[in-house]
């Protein structure tokens, strides 16, 4: 019931102007998302490091470009020009976005004696260590260059297609049909060229 009172006050401040509110994606459910222990005894930072680049590497949310964990922004250049940068991830940034993605937090021993995951968002120190963390970089995609354009691709027949990697000897064999393919036919001469004054 509070929530629906929360939302309430909310929209009315909304509407009389004096807070400008701008309408939140609902969080994902908790249940869902993996849970990641923070460093404490008996669990190291590199552990952390590694479980946390398992969880977001396949999202490809993040990236390594050289040696900097990055993240593709939509930046607007002008008022009509939008285009796609490398935004490097700090520390600051870290603690709050990551729990987009995974729920952190420590163990602590519930009523029966059992261990209980307590949430906690991470500390600027463990944020910085993650993107320190070798560990946490080798799980990261890597990435070179944004190419918002299409890319245009060879059709998919007469074989062999420019688009595909090839090895070996049908290697060469396709780059002597593309050389076919490009080379082209002798020059005849007319009758005006060689009516032509000299």
């Amino acid at each position: 019931m509070s929530e629906i009172v929360n939302e309430c006050e909310e929209l009315q401040l909304a509407k009389s102007g004096s807070v400008a509110v701008k309408p939140e994606a609902r969080p994902v459910t908790e249940s869902n998302l993996p849970k990641v222990f923070l460093p404490a005894d008996g669990r190291n930072m590199s552990d952390v490091a590694s479980q946390v680049g398992r969880i977001m590497g396949p999202k490809k949310t993040w990236f390594l470009k050289g040696d900097v964990a990055v993240e593709v922004r939509e930046v607007q250049i002008t008022k009509e020009v939008r285009t796609n940068v490398f935004h490097p991830l700090s520390a600051a940034e870290v603690i709050t976005a990551i729990e987009d993605h995974l729920l952190t937090g420590r163990g602590s021993k519930g009523e029966d004696g059992e261990v209980v995951f307590a949430r906690r968002s991470m500390s600027r120190e463990i944020a910085t260590a993650l993107l320190a963390s070798p560990q946490f970089k080798r799980q990261l995609p890597r990435i070179d260059r944004i190419l918002d354009v299409p890319v245009p691709s060879c059709p998919p027949s007469p074989p062999p297609r420019l688009n595909q990697p090839v090895v070996g000897r049908i290697a060469s064999d396709s780059i002597r049909a593309v050389e076919r393919r490009l080379t082209l036919p002798p020059t005849t001469t007319t009758n005006q060229q060689s009516a032509r004054p000299s």
